[in-house]
């Protein structure tokens, strides 16, 4: 497996060493745009204080999401808080702020198959290896702590990166200084994973090929456990907070579900912090003022956490 993988970041980082990746800056644009299919790949700046940055904020997105939108209430810019709510608190103002697009609504590629959570993971660990900015410049993450927020089964597409890039020597030392990982509504475990996938897959704006991706997710139901197993495994040091929904989301017409619960929000290690947030699956990660409850809980943690891992190294 690592041989394989050591391979494919050969091959890969030809082109990754010849990219750029825009990063839109924190008051560009205006108007909503719901056109998720235009939002940027890979790793984007949404910004980067003038001063040398204390920390990096890495947000991804799930199921059905994108890297921009899935932060942005009803798709307006304005709404996007990474972008411009965390640069003017005090603590977060002084990190650099990303986000890490991958092809969530998992489209066929040319050779018939579908991407797997796997491929999402070593497209995270390349750009974080040898992404660029707007500019061209080298991200040079691991340089400073690390700290990532991912949604829904965008924390499965962490943990994976996670645990591959504990086990290379390539991104070992880049991983090793994630310092804490947040969680919102990212299914861990549960009795039944399959329907857990199935309602997630209901909700996603992207329905159709979410759910051919879906239906190969259930062909092996043990993929959410087996992944959280591995993480435990390898967890080392590193602070998790894992949030959970305490309102139903609509699946139809008439029902609504609670899809990420307390208990399938749960990893089960050591130290792992569990926080109920007043949200459903769409709005754990959407708010309308910075002065919601949800957002206040998240910003109050995340301030923190860049506080507190600023002299932070390893």
């Amino acid at each position: 497996m690592l041989r394989r993988f050591r391979d494919h970041s050969r091959d890969l980082k030809r082109t990754w060493e010849k990219s750029t990746f825009i990063g839109p800056a924190p008051t560009r644009s205006t108007k909503p745009v719901k056109d998720r299919s235009a939002d940027p790949l890979g790793i984007t700046v949404l910004y980067e204080p003038q001063a040398q940055h204390t920390a990096d904020i890495i947000f991804v997105h799930g199921l059905g999401g994108s890297s921009l939108q899935t932060w942005s209430k009803d798709g307006d810019p304005k709404l996007r808080w990474p972008q411009q709510w965390l640069p003017l608190e005090p603590e977060t103002c002084k990190a650099r702020i990303l986000t890490f697009g991958y092809n969530a609504p998992f489209q066929r590629g040319r050779d018939g198959s579908a991407a797997d959570i796997l491929d999402f993971a070593r497209s995270l660990l390349l750009e974080m290896k040898y992404g660029k900015d707007d500019q061209s410049r080298e991200l040079g993450l691991g340089k400073k702590p690390i700290i990532f927020v991912n949604h829904s089964l965008g924390g499965l597409v962490f943990k994976r990166a996670y645990v591959q890039g504990i086990r290379d020597d390539g991104f070992c030392s880049i991983v090793k200084n994630i310092h804490a990982v947040l969680f919102l509504s990212t299914p861990h475990h549960g009795a039944k994973p399959a329907r857990i996938l199935n309602w997630i897959s209901s909700i996603s704006i992207f329905s159709r090929s979410s759910k051919r991706y879906i239906t190969e997710l259930e062909a092996n139901s043990r993929i959410i456990p087996d992944i959280n197993e591995s993480f435990r495994s390898f967890i080392h040091n590193l602070e998790i907070f894992s949030f959970y929904e305490l309102e139903p989301t609509p699946i139809t017409r008439f029902i609504s579900v609670t899809i990420v619960g307390k208990e399938s929000a749960k990893i089960g290690c050591p130290g792992e912090v569990r926080v109920p947030l007043d949200a459903n699956h769409h709005t754990v990660c959407k708010f309308s003022s910075p002065r919601e409850s949800t957002y206040k809980k998240l910003n109050g943690l995340l301030q923190h956490l860049v506080f507190s891992h600023q002299f932070a190294g390893r």
